[in-house]
């Protein structure tokens, strides 16, 4: 009898963890982690590719942010997608826990892949997706004066008050690196977790969260919901630190003022997303572009279960 009660209570014990494992899968709870100490905007990507996560820069990360990052998930890879100045600018005040999770012995693999390194390729795609007398505006002061044709395109960037601008732009002039992205977060599992982030884990972060989501089956208007959730992660981060305003540090950066473009308007990834249909026929013409083709998309549906 002895023996019979151990064995079913392990056979119970096993289908309560069976259980907990489809509950976590569900959208409902699959992205509501419990937020971080030190790192804001922190949640799954997707529910439909468990063991992907993202969030802003890690650089701040408690150490019981580390614990839970590095022994609770078991993170193994961290994709960075900022650029070099944003990065040196980050690591001047790393906490102990950054430096468990990006320091020089890190035990996380890091994966570099800034989508604006190349800023003259960026801003060229900028002026290419303006109206045609503002082209020729831009392009007039590149012959005359190519600082002010810098200065131009930099206000072009903001003067709608949406990103759109700046996701579309960053989409058309790094196909490369968003291919390379896209394969080293899509390659998460939960035997080998990353998290994908950038500086507030809302705009390029956001943007390959999309695309990764979309790829795996996820739908428009999901997608949509789940990018805007960022502005108000954000600002509770912000007000749990005590720091001004719904995105700390906004401000005037490589002569754009990022002030302006605050937010995560559910109508600027909606934007991207037509435009991705307009230019590329679909969102998964623009992956074939990047290298990302159908038989990758299809291997990312097979393990999410998702075959639409």
């Amino acid at each position: 009898m002895g023996a019979r009660t151990k064995v079913s209570w392990r056979a119970f014990t096993g289908a309560i963890a069976s259980l907990s494992c489809l509950l976590l899968l569900t959208p409902a709870r699959a992205l509501a982690l419990a937020p971080l100490e030190g790192v804001a905007n922190f949640r799954l990507v997707t529910p439909l590719v468990p063991g992907l996560y993202r969030s802003a820069e890690l650089e701040r990360a408690s150490d019981k942010d580390a614990d839970f990052l590095l022994n609770e998930l078991g993170v193994r890879t961290i994709v960075d997608l900022r650029n070099d100045d944003e990065v040196a600018e980050a690591r001047r005040t790393l906490s102990s826990g950054g430096e468990r999770l990006v320091g020089a012995g890190a035990s996380p693999g890091r994966v570099h892949l800034p989508p604006l390194g190349n800023v003259a390729a960026f801003f060229d795609a900028v002026a290419a997706s303006l109206p045609p007398g503002r082209r020729l505006r831009a392009l007039a002061w590149l012959l005359l004066d190519g600082g002010k044709r810098d200065q131009l395109l930099r206000d072009e960037l903001t003067r709608e008050g949406t990103p759109r601008l700046l996701y579309t732009s960053m989409l058309q002039s790094a196909p490369v690196t968003w291919g390379a992205a896209f394969r080293a977060a899509a390659s998460a599992s939960p035997a080998a977790p990353a998290v994908v982030h950038c500086a507030k884990g809302k705009d390029r972060t956001g943007v390959l969260a999309a695309l990764v989501a979309l790829a795996a089956g996820e739908g428009e208007a999901a997608v949509v919901e789940e990018y805007a959730r960022s502005a108000g992660l954000l600002a509770a981060h912000a007000r749990a630190r005590g720091e001004p305003g719904g995105e700390p540090e906004a401000g005037r950066r490589g002569g754009v003022d990022w002030s302006a473009l605050r937010g995560t308007p559910p109508e600027a990834m909606e934007e991207t997303l037509a435009w991705l249909r307009r230019e590329h026929g679909s969102v998964d013409g623009y992956l074939d572009r990047i290298g990302v083709d159908a038989a990758c998309r299809a291997e990312l549906r097979g393990r999410s279960g998702s075959s639409s």
